[in-house]
């Protein structure tokens, strides 16, 4: 029997790299899909025990993936990389047969520790690393400071610490903050609230046009909040709508209603009046 697969599907290399040093000495190989359609076809030919996928990868994410590894390996574990930024649904991933999710970054050792609470013992323990040498740190030569001109207050000069770490010219001033008419800043308030959402309209097609992970960030944010929020919305609605339609039909019932006695019978003796009125 060959050795079983761990399928990582992630554009990043490190991830990969990460799960091969993890896997050292185990019997499992890895095997690297960075798209859907790799993935895919990793499924039809391998014998794929552990499937390490991200979120979201292109054309694809990883609920969808891990539904489609249970139907055609239902012994598969799969987990789930997810960023910091990254929107993780517990319910869809239990859902799809996920097993956990694994926080980016995560270290070999760590990737390790959780197969082996599902799978058990891997084999031999994986070498261990070298610590790195301390990094030699060379402190940077004082840079000779003019002192201030007497009488010029306004004059900051910052020292060579200071001026290493913020970047800040030598000839650096403070200058008063320029005064703001109270007048203006309604003015200003107002073009910026008009300005603002095409702003934040173009930031978003262009990051939507040039980044498939955001766009397929955005279009999964976007089913998760559609199938959260629409059943509420739509029931909503329907009960608005159906109490204007009960008003509506209580108001014809009120204006269809007989009118009340003597009402009909003055307005017959008005009538017969007129006609005799015409007669004579």
């Amino acid at each position: 029997m060959g050795a079983r697969t761990v399928l990582v599907v992630d554009s990043s290399p490190l991830s990969a790299r990460r799960a091969e040093e993890a896997l050292q000495n185990s019997g499992f190989r890895v095997v690297v899909a960075p798209s859907q359609q790799e993935a895919d076809a990793t499924l039809l030919q391998e014998d794929v025990a552990v499937v390490l996928s991200s979120l979201i990868f292109p054309r694809g994410n990883g609920y969808d993936l891990a539904r489609q590894v249970k139907a055609q390996h239902p012994e598969a574990v799969v987990f789930l990389l997810c960023g910091s930024f990254e929107v993780y649904s517990q319910e869809r991933a239990r859902l799809a047969g996920v097993q956990d999710r694994i926080t980016r970054p995560f270290t070999a050792e760590a990737f390790r520790k959780q197969l082996e609470l599902v799978l058990g013992p891997l084999g031999e323990d994986l070498p261990a690393e070298v610590p790195a040498p301390a990094p030699v740190v060379v402190a940077p030569a004082p840079v000779p400071v003019a002192p201030p001109e007497v009488g010029s207050p306004s004059v900051y000069v910052p020292d060579s610490e200071e001026r290493l770490a913020t970047f800040i010219p030598r000839t650096y001033q403070r200058a008063a903050l320029p005064p703001v008419d109270p007048a203006l800043i309604p003015v200003v308030e107002r073009v910026v609230q008009e300005v603002l959402p095409e702003v934040v309209e173009a930031v978003l097609s262009q990051a939507l046009h040039r980044s498939p992970a955001f766009r397929d960030l955005v279009r999964l944010t976007v089913e998760e909040t559609v199938r959260e929020r629409l059943p509420l919305l739509a029931r909503s609605m329907v009960q608005q709508r159906l109490a204007e339609l009960e008003a509506q039909v209580e108001g014809a019932e009120s204006s269809a209603e007989p009118p009340e006695e003597g009402q009909g019978t003055l307005h017959s003796d008005a009538s017969v009046a007129a006609e005799g009125e015409g007669t004579g």
